[in-house]
C-alpha cells in the first residue's frame, strides 16, 4: 500500500470497495483499509524505474494524455510502456518515497495538500511537498502453488515427462472439454485472487478457464 506522508491515507483506485478495473478510473486518496485497489505491484524496468499496478485489476498508474503539466490527472490504464506508465522511485527518510513520473520529472502528490478522503491524485513540480511523499508499507501475501500433474481426478488429458524449470511432469494432449479437478483449496478470506498459469500451447486462440464446483462458478478465462 501507498500511504501519503501529509494525510496518512492511502492510495485507491475510484470504484467502491473493490475498485473499478476500467481504463481512466481515477487515482485518489482514501480512508486506510485493506482492499486490493489500494494494493499495487511494482516490477522494476531497470534504471531505477518501476511499473507500478494496481493488484485488483493488474491496470498500472499513468499521467493522463502524457501531459507535462502541473496538475495533470493521474489515473489507472492499461499498460502500453509509455513514459507516462513508468516512475522513477526515489527513497526518502523514514520508509517514504517519491513516484517521479519519467516522462515530466514530476511528483505523483496529492492535491491542494488535501487530508481527505477523495483527495485527488495528480504530478506536480517537485519542491519538495509531503504530499508527494509515499510511504510503502508491504501487504502479507498468501500464495499457493498447484502442480497441475497433482489433480484429484481428471477427463481427456494425459501426464507425461517435462525438461521446464523444476522437472517433473506436466499435463497434455488437452482437447475441448477435457478438465481437471483439485481439492483441499482454502481461500483464507474474501477478497480479490489472481491466478496464474504455466502454459505453452501451439493452438492459436486456445483458452483456459478455472472454475469452481465442477463448472457451477466460472473465476475467469
Amino acid at each position: 500500500t501507498l500511504q501519503n506522508r501529509h494525510s496518512g491515507l492511502n492510495m485507491d483506485v475510484v470504484g467502491g470497495p473493490n475498485g473499478s478495473s476500467a481504463d481512466g478510473v481515477n487515482i485518489q486518496q482514501w480512508n486506510v483499509s485493506n482492499t486490493t485497489n489500494q494494493q499495487f505491484n511494482f516490477e522494476h524496468l531497470g534504471d531505477g524505474v518501476y511499473k507500478i499496478t494496481a493488484v485488483h485489476s493488474g491496470k498500472c498508474i499513468d499521467v493522463s494524455g502524457i501531459s507535462k503539466d502541473n496538475g495533470a490527472n493521474v489515473q489507472q490504464w492499461t499498460y502500453y510502456g509509455t513514459a507516462n506508465q513508468q516512475f522513477i522511485v526515489y527513497a526518502m527518510d523514514a520508509g517514504y518515497y517519491k513516484l517521479i513520473a519519467k516522462h515530466s520529472g514530476k511528483v505523483v502528490e496529492v492535491a491542494g495538500y488535501s487530508t481527505a478522503a477523495e483527495g485527488n491524485v495528480q504530478q506536480w513540480e517537485n519542491v519538495n511537498q509531503t504530499t508527494g511523499h509515499w510511504k510503502l508499507n508491504p501487504v502479507a501475501v498468501t500464495s499457493t502453488v498447484i502442480q497441475a500433474e497433482n489433480y484429484s481426478s481428471m477427463n481427456g488429458i494425459q501426464v507425461e515427462a517435462t525438461t521446464d524449470t523444476g522437472g517433473g511432469s506436466n499435463v497434455a494432449y488437452c482437447d475441448t472439454g477435457d478438465w481437471m479437478a483439485y481439492t483441499n483449496i482454502n481461500f483464507p478470506t474474501t477478497g480479490s485472487y489472481l491466478i496464474e498459469y504455466r502454459v505453452a500451447s501451439a493452438v492459436a486462440d486456445s483458452k483456459i478457464s478455472s472454475d469452481l464446483n465442477a463448472g457451477s462458478i466460472v473465476l475467469g478465462t
